[in-house]
């Protein structure tokens, strides 16, 4: 969930490993099963990797198309990135190296951070008199719609958990 900021920081990922889509050029080439991602610490040792750069030819479980997908996706609150779902689970953690924290890249730290902000913004609120069901259904929509520029907040997956958490206990 970083943000991508310039087409130098984008490369196009297949979906399905371009490795089984040989045999059938038209699909190769199928748009709808491309997306864009990060680099993923390329270069490095495979430890080092994240994402697609570390995923290679396997095949995922979770997809970024699907709702019902990402909605099996949990967060720690030290940022860990998770889900209950044993294959899902794999490629977070064996696959893509989601909480990889090392050299060039501080996954499970930027999400901590975020989860932070969210949360002393809460604080403050809540100390100001403000706290309300409102403000975190407001909040929500902060982290779960784009931006007049199309955008999402990096790494908002985390707060939107914690926020829908919330509102199902207020």
């Amino acid at each position: 969930m970083k943000r991508l900021e310039s087409c130098n920081q984008v490369k196009i990922e297949h979906i399905v490993p371009q490795s089984r889509l040989l045999e059938d050029e038209k699909a190769a080439l199928d748009y709808h099963i491309m997306i864009g991602v990060c680099y993923g610490n390329e270069g490095h040792p495979k430890r080092e990797l994240t994402c697609d750069a570390h995923r290679g030819n396997d095949d995922l479980t979770v997809s970024p198309f699907s709702e019902a997908s990402i909605s099996l996706i949990k967060y720690r609150s030290d940022g860990t990135i998770y889900s209950d779902n044993p294959d899902i689970n794999k490629d977070l953690n064996s696959t893509l190296n989601l909480n990889y924290n090392g050299f060039g890249v501080y996954l499970k730290e930027n999400r901590k951070e975020v989860l932070l902000a969210c949360k002393n913004k809460l604080k403050t609120m809540k100390s100001q008199g403000c706290w309300s069901r409102r403000l975190l259904q407001r909040m929500l929509e902060e982290y779960e719609q784009p931006d007049a520029e199309g955008k999402l907040k990096p790494y908002s997956g985390i707060a939107v958990e914690y926020l829908k958490t919330r509102l199902r206990k207020a």
